[in-house]
């Protein structure tokens, strides 16, 4: 479902209608709505199904498993991913912001947890508490997304009279950008090599610098990097970024610097930098330096960033002026010795408006460095050749520097093919020469351009309606994945050639496992409906296994007499629910690039089991309360062995939607201290090490033993507590 695109048409710059792929969902919000609510599904319909079940009083599995998945989730699974890559390699969270925002809410939806259940309205949840919480989780998306795009960064004021304009970092360079006399010239720049052997860019003379005579930064001073985009090759071991001062300074001024991961990844392809620039009083320039790994091997240019942030003066003006960060990003591309780019058409399909000449744009990405070349032919699909087309074949070469080329196709209008027919021909990139690459990923094109002649500018309505339920797949492929996957659950291991060298310990795992397998073998496959149908079938499946897993933990307790259901709550069903987590953090820590989807991803889940976990059957139950009131099955209900009405109806004479929360309110209160403790230990190893994961091998183990002794206590703590009270 998040991978899906969607088809953009759009007219080229030769005539032709193309297609383009669009991505429609946003990485954050995938990960904070589908993902999370796939990974937190079981948390979540236990405790709904538990006050279903329970006559819409709340009971002590659904709550206290949410808290005790909370706890495994940020401190084990982050102590697992923090010590499962090799010594020496680190993963650092790229969207720090969208981290700070969901870590923030993190915390703060637990220590919620306790305001609404011991402080405002003690052992009692009212309907707009519940709603409140249940309305906190499109909060997070809202500032989630707005992390995510760069919009939550710092505000830049300027003074109007008597009135402060806020202005966002981009919005305060463009203003400078559209004075006459511009203090951060961005000109087309070139690579060329310094005395000391580094690469940089540099601009052609111009003043950038010292006083200006009228504009709007008359009373502003900018402080930024003089040059956005710079390439460095990675065979020159350093790059210098500059660093300006749009005009003289009368104080010390201090600016903070740092690089940032973008495909380059820091330790492989570069060095971290990072510090602070001091301006002295007419200092206008200063330099950071970088040094570039160089890469065996390496066979694309990668790009990595370096930020400024925190600008900071004396007395907060320079002068009479005002201070501001101007060009705050620079954008470092790492040429890559062997690489020299990667061909791909400029889009996948292509429908011409009329016969006759046909141009084709093929675009080269990843490098502009040296000669590179190709072949391309047209191939016949349906299309006759020299009836719908005249077949053409070539080499195709990109001069050093060179990023666009085209292809002349000619179509034929042939009037023996009905105007309602489509046929179809394609254009090929073969045989590309040494250190070029044929892109066959590219979201906007690939080696392969389909050119569909005379049925039409779009696939008809019944096409795309067929294509949006059962995909891209034909029906009867669809339907024979299925009938394979409901087979293969009855086997051992899946097929009839892996069941026949199954060894008994195969037959072992197979016969508890199969009811389970069987059930779940009904969910539909994924190309049906978009991915729609098996994830909402999927969602009852694990709904129904949620329900006998309820079951199943409080007959425990029951048996055994000693257990309550809050213990078992917090430790089995919790280490239940959270275990497959583990491993899909564990893959994703040693297999991506970054920490988010390992780390980062954790107190997104742990957010979203408390706004949709306890917001969505606590509201439920609230309104249901307020409309019967206080009834007889509410004053017979007992907890500990007290009925309801001694309890609470002298409190609560009206009723209402009791949740005791002796031992949840103490749980949550050591969860949110030791989430602090564990965020602010990613924190430490994130300026240590340059990331929140990895590092030194010594570092790993303490780390890891940290985060689990934090566990520990969370467990032993709870248990105790839980105990004293029985």
């Amino acid at each position: 479902i998040t991978s899906c695109t969607r088809l953009v048409w759009v007219e080229s710059r030769h005539g032709a209608r193309r297609k383009r792929h669009v991505k429609i969902w946003n990485d954050t919000i995938a990960n904070l709505t589908l993902m999370a609510l796939g990974s937190s599904a079981p948390e979540i319909l236990l405790n709904v199904i538990e006050i279903y079940n329970g006559n819409f009083f709340a009971g002590e599995l659904g709550a206290s498993t949410i808290v005790g998945s909370a706890a495994f989730n940020l401190l084990m699974i982050t102590a697992v991913c923090v010590s499962a890559l090799p010594p020496g390699e680190t993963r650092r969270i790229v969207h720090i912001n969208v981290f700070a925002v969901t870590a923030t809410f993190s915390v703060f939806a637990y220590l919620w947890l306790v305001i609404i259940l011991q402080a405002s309205s003690p052992n009692k949840v009212d309907t707009w508490e519940a709603m409140v919480t249940f309305l906190m989780f499109p909060a997070l998306l809202i500032l989630a997304y707005l992390a995510d795009r760069g919009w939550l960064g710092r505000p830049f004021c300027r003074l109007l009279g008597n009135q402060v304009e806020v202005l966002d970092p981009q919005q305060c360079l463009r203003r400078i950008e559209d004075e006459p006399a511009k203090s951060m010239p961005r000109k087309t720049q070139h690579l060329t090599n310094n005395p000391e052997g580094i690469a940089c860019f540099k601009v052609a003379p111009e003043q950038t610098s010292g006083t200006r005579a009228n504009g709007w930064h008359e009373n502003k001073v900018s402080v930024g990097f003089e040059v956005e985009v710079h390439e460095v090759p990675e065979w020159e071991g350093c790059i210098s970024l500059k660093v300006v001062a749009s005009g003289a300074l009368s104080s010390t001024v201090q600016v903070r610097y740092c690089t940032r991961d973008g495909s380059a990844r820091e330790g492989r392809r570069y060095r971290r930098a990072e510090g602070h620039l001091t301006f002295t009083p007419r200092e206008l320039e200063k330099v950071i330096k970088v040094p570039i790994i160089r890469e065996q091997g390496g066979r694309s240019d990668e790009r990595f960033f370096v930020e400024l942030n925190d600008l900071r003066a004396a007395d907060g003006t320079v002068g009479s002026r005002q201070l501001c960060l101007g060009l705050d990003k620079a954008t470092v591309t790492i040429v890559s010795q062997e690489a020299k780019g990667l061909l791909a058409f400029e889009a996948n399909q292509v429908y011409p408006s009329q016969p006759g000449r046909l141009v084709m744009d093929v675009v080269r990405t990843n490098s502009r460095r040296g000669r590179i070349y190709c072949r391309y032919a047209t191939e016949c699909l349906d299309a006759v050749a020299n009836r719908d087309f005249i077949p053409v074949q070539g080499p195709l070469v990109f001069e050093d520097g060179v990023e666009h080329q085209t292809i002349e196709v000619h179509t034929v209008n042939n009037p023996a093919r009905p105007s309602e027919s489509a046929c179809r021909f394609r254009v090929r990139l073969l045989e590309p020469s040494s250190g070029a690459k044929l892109d066959v990923s590219s979201n906007l094109g690939c080696s392969t351009c389909e050119v569909v002649l005379a049925a039409g500018l779009a696939p008809s309505v019944g096409s795309r309606l067929r294509g949006a339920i059962l995909g891209d797949d034909p029906v009867h492929e669809t339907l024979e994945m299925w009938r394979e996957q409901v087979t293969s659950a009855f086997y051992c291991n899946g097929s009839a050639e892996q069941q026949a060298e199954a060894t008994w310990q195969d037959w072992l795992f197979h016969f508890f496992a199969l009811p389970w397998n069987v059930l779940f073998a009904f969910v539909p496959p994924s190309p049906l409906c978009g991915g729609w149908l098996c994830f909402f079938v999927a969602l009852g499946a694990i709904g129904i296994v949620t329900a006998l897993v309820g079951d199943i933990a409080s007959l425990l307790g029951c048996t055994t007499g000693f257990i309550p259901d809050d213990i078992t709550a917090i430790t089995l069903v919790a280490l239940g629910t959270s275990l497959p987590d583990t491993f899909a953090s564990k893959l994703a820590a040693q297999q991506d690039e970054t920490a988010d989807n390992s780390v980062g991803n954790v107190t997104g889940s742990n957010s979203v089991n408390v706004f949709l976990g306890v917001g969505l059957p606590y509201t439920w139950a609230a309104l249901y309360w307020d409309n019967e009131g206080i009834t007889p099955e509410w004053r017979e209900r007992t907890w500990k062995g007290q009925t309801f009405q001694k309890l609470f109806e002298s409190e609560y004479p009206e009723g209402g939607f009791i949740v005791p929360a002796e031992s949840l309110g103490f749980s949550v209160l050591v969860f949110t201290a030791c989430a602090l403790v564990a965020i602010a230990l990613l924190v430490l190893r994130r300026k240590a090490y340059g990331g929140e994961l990895g590092g030194p091998k010594h570092s790993q183990m303490r780390d890891s033993a940290i985060l689990a002794s934090l566990w520990v206590v969370f467990i032993v703590v709870s248990v105790v507590k839980s105990m004293s009270t029985q």
